[in-house]
């Protein structure tokens, strides 16, 4: 009897480091999955602001093509226009100076 009582004792010592074997290793596995779970968002969080960063500075690149255009756009409509008013003045110069020309000869 007293054998009997022994190997149940030693075999629920075993069954019982076996048990805290498994928790131990359950919790070991559990730690590393947050821990990769964690290092996941990371990478995430990472690739998300270097898009964003992409993004932002594509916006300021095209912002900048858009001012260099209408800056480009409005200095060719001011040379279009002061073209047009010189030969407009021009031509305004040579008839008044027609007119004032055949003034004097009368």
């Amino acid at each position: 009897r007293r054998k009997t009582i022994e190997a149940e004792k030693q075999a629920n010592q075993q069954t019982a480091y076996y048990n805290d074997q498994l928790a131990r290793k359950r919790q070991a596995d559990l730690q590393q999955q947050q821990l990769q779970m964690q290092a996941e968002s990371n990478r995430q969080q990472e690739e998300s602001q270097k898009r964003v960063e992409q993004l932002r500075r594509q916006t300021v690149e095209y912002e900048a093509q858009l001012r260099e255009q209408t800056e480009r756009k409005r200095v060719a409509a001011e040379t279009e226009g002061r073209i047009r008013q010189e030969r407009e003045n021009f031509d305004l110069i040579v008839q008044k100076a027609r007119l004032e020309s055949a003034e004097f000869r009368k």
